[in-house]
């Protein structure tokens, strides 16, 4: 299959964050959610015993003298956190770079490959060692800076899967990779595979503040390219870093490195946005401008004036396609502006990949 770039994306998949403040509100506030119907959770984890959460996004309080408020943003949580919040994640590094009560623990950070360029079953078979035709042990075709490398063939719902890890549970990079349409129960014709890298403590703060200038794809290709990569023995080299990448490795390095933070269509303004300003802040205006001229009047001098702004047409293209379902689902959330994206309950619903507890980072650039 011919990988294609723009069809691939790098995404943060995974963030938690600890902060020298008692009030959890305060989060939700630098979240741009306040306006948003937060629930208290029945306990609270990591040591704090209270909690508030929407979607898969908690904060967490009420814990020992002097350990604040956390923040814990699962994957489906940073989705919802670009619908429903702010969605700038740079924004939010850089503003935790600057005060030194904001303490980064998880980061989480994730290449999607739609388009075929790796094959996991090729990697599995790559990450192990194996017999030739003539019964002669061949090495692990990779070479990497972890001590532990281990490959699995199973998810836990049973479907057969492969994930390979590079790093330990305890290390503060983990690279995780790992058939994502098999996870998640997609016909097996649908090709995605994804290149987690996993970084805990100062690695997870040193890649995020790092994210704040430089491309998020030169950071991710430095991680991978420093500590794993899968070659081809050349037979005269004892050097294994020397030794070529494999074509499939070297195509991969290639694309991470030109590829930018995915942004969701509609995230940079999206519905919650849009519908605070029309109904919210000028809903007077609009009302008073109906009454004085009349509905049609009014819908008439709308069209004529409205200008093709890219940031409103990618908001018709992802929501404009049901109207009637929109409408439904803004009238089941009382109409309350901004809560009428009828997907948000699927990903407010749970964790969506690898979203288990713990946990690690590149070619010149950002080695971690």
């Amino acid at each position: 299959m011919k990988s294609s770039i723009s069809e691939n994306v790098i995404l943060f998949d995974w963030l938690t964050v600890s902060c020298k403040e008692e009030d959890p509100w305060y989060w939700v506030t630098l979240l741009h959610m306040e306006d948003l119907a937060w629930t208290a959770m029945e306990k609270g984890r990591y040591g704090y015993r209270n909690g508030i959460y929407f979607g898969s996004i908690s904060i967490l309080y009420d814990g020992n003298p002097g350990m604040g408020i956390c923040l814990d943003m699962s994957g489906q949580g940073c989705r919802v956190f670009e619908e429903y919040g702010s969605g700038d994640f740079v924004g939010l590094f850089r503003m935790i770079s600057q005060d030194d009560r904001f303490h980064i623990t998880r980061l989480d950070v994730a290449f999607d490959d739609h388009t075929g360029i790796l094959d996991i079953f090729q990697l599995f078979w790559d990450t192990g060692k194996r017999k030739d035709g003539d019964d002669e042990e061949i090495e692990q075709q990779f070479i990497s800076k972890f001590r532990k490398s281990k490959r699995t063939e199973e998810f836990d719902n049973g479907r057969s899967g492969i994930t390979i890890y590079h790093g330990s549970e305890h290390s503060e990079i983990i690279i995780r990779i790992y058939d994502k349409a098999a996870e998640r129960g997609l016909p097996e014709e649908q090709h995605w595979v994804r290149v987690e890298l996993q970084l805990r403590r100062d690695r997870a703060s040193q890649f995020a503040f790092a994210a704040v200038s430089e491309p998020i794809g030169t950071l991710f290709r430095g991680v991978l390219v420093n500590y794993v990569r899968y070659v081809d023995d050349p037979g005269a080299d004892t050097n294994r870093w020397r030794w070529p990448m494999k074509p499939y490795w070297a195509e991969l390095i290639d694309q991470v490195g030109r590829i930018s933070l995915f942004v969701k269509p509609g995230v940079e303004y999206n519905i919650r946005q849009l519908d605070h300003y029309v109904f919210d802040q000028a809903a007077n205006a609009i009302g008073a401008s109906i009454d004085i001229y009349g509905a049609p009047f009014f819908m008439e001098q709308i069209q004529k004036r409205r200008s093709d702004n890219p940031k409103y047409r990618r908001l018709v293209e992802q929501y404009g396609k049901d109207k009637s379902k929109m409408r439904t689902a803004f009238r089941s959330s009382g109409g309350e502006a901004g809560a009428a994206d009828p997907e948000v309950d699927a990903a407010a619903g749970g964790a969506g990949g690898h979203e288990e507890g713990s946990g690690p980072a590149g070619q010149e650039g950002w080695k971690g």
